[in-house]
């Protein structure tokens, strides 16, 4: 395990700056989504009538393919920095689509992870490491303060 243990109060000061950074990666999911679509739809127009285009409009077609793909290095290589940043902070981008961040708590002297989700007001969830988000039981409160691992 490497990274700052949260307490939930901790963890729910840090959404501001958290919630800004998911919302740029799921913001980066959705536009790799459409140039992904936008680049299929493209080749299967070029599969289907190639043989009916002519030179110009083969390399118009293949001009736009480059154009998505080179936008979406630039989209994955974004999301990517938003998840490294989140690393920095502690926190852990589990799932950008969705925009489900997480945190490393502890509860009943256990650690888990405290989740949070691109909408929700504040850090109210948590579950098991070896558990996943929709195994998520709410925080009753009564969790222990942790202590940073750093410290």
């Amino acid at each position: 395990m490497k990274g700052k243990i949260f307490s939930r109060q901790e963890a729910t000061s840090m959404l501001p700056l958290v919630r800004r950074i998911v919302t740029d990666a799921k913001a980066c999911t959705t536009l790799i989504a459409r140039h992904k679509r936008g680049i299929a739809a493209l080749r299967q127009q070029l599969e289907e009538s190639a043989k009916g285009l002519s030179k110009e409009q083969i390399e118009a077609i293949l001009v736009a393919i480059c154009d998505h793909e080179d936008k979406l290095t630039a989209l994955k290589e974004k999301r990517s920095d938003c998840s490294q940043e989140l690393e920095e902070l502690g926190a852990f981008l589990d799932n950008a689509k969705s925009g489900v961040v997480k945190f490393y708590g502890e509860i009943d002297s256990r650690i888990v992870y405290f989740t949070w989700k691109l909408g929700e007001v504040d850090v109210a969830f948590w579950h098991e490491i070896d558990a996943d988000f929709a195994d998520r039981q709410a925080i009753d409160g009564d969790e222990k303060v942790a202590q940073s691992a750093e410290a």
